[in-house]
């Protein structure tokens, strides 16, 4: 067997600043030695994010103002033409990367969409909030191949009445903040924007 197949070579550097001892590197180990180190040395880690998340918890005030919305009630398949972004929460963000786009095609087209769409009623129709790139990639494919697996979406539907403009555009600040590539003046003016929409919502 090739000793090179036998290095999980992408956790190396990172145990050895873990100080792990790094026995396995001998000729004569096994595959089956190497998983079950793996093994263990992801359960150390999973525990150690679980406990910096719990510490991050703990120095929040965690009885300040909240505005907590189940956003995830009412999950539906919509047409594709029922949607369109909605221009009031939409964040024009200068890292468009016509790569990353393409990657996001392909991974809907080999294994589908995995996280649904957040969305507004709008009377007949339905506002995006969450997900303009999904909903682009998929209107994409549908347009392109007409293959009707890409005529719906699946959509967690908010009601208008029970959320309020500004409590969608700090959500999306959020998403925007934690899932994308930011670039440091972006980030900026989200942080300063969402400063401003919170102490409205403070009143």
């Amino acid at each position: 067997m090739n000793e090179a197949n036998l290095e999980p070579k992408d956790i190396t550097d990172e145990i050895k600043q873990e100080g792990f001892d790094l026995y396995f590197y001998e000729k004569n180990l096994k595959e089956k030695e190497i998983e079950a180190i793996n093994k263990d040395y992801a359960k150390k880690h999973i525990a150690r994010d679980y406990l910096d998340m719990k510490i991050a918890t703990s120095k929040l005030d965690l009885k300040g103002d909240s505005f907590f919305i189940d956003y995830f009630k009412d999950l539906k398949y919509i047409p594709i033409d029922k949607l369109r972004v909605w221009e009031e929460v939409y964040i024009g963000l200068t890292n468009s990367n016509i790569l990353q786009k393409a990657d996001l095609v392909n991974s809907i087209r080999e294994v589908g969409v995995f996280t649904p769409l957040m969305v507004l009623k709008d009377g007949e129709s339905f506002k995006v909030i969450l997900g303009e790139n999904r909903f682009h990639a998929i209107k994409a494919l549908y347009e392109l191949t007409y293959d009707e697996k890409y005529s719906k979406i699946p959509c967690f539907v908010l009601d208008s009445s029970e959320v309020s403009l500004d409590v969608l555009k700090v959500l999306r600040i959020d998403s925007d903040i934690n899932y994308k590539d930011i670039k440091k003046d972006d980030l900026m003016r989200l942080l300063i924007k969402r400063r401003d929409l919170m102490k409205n919502l403070k009143g």
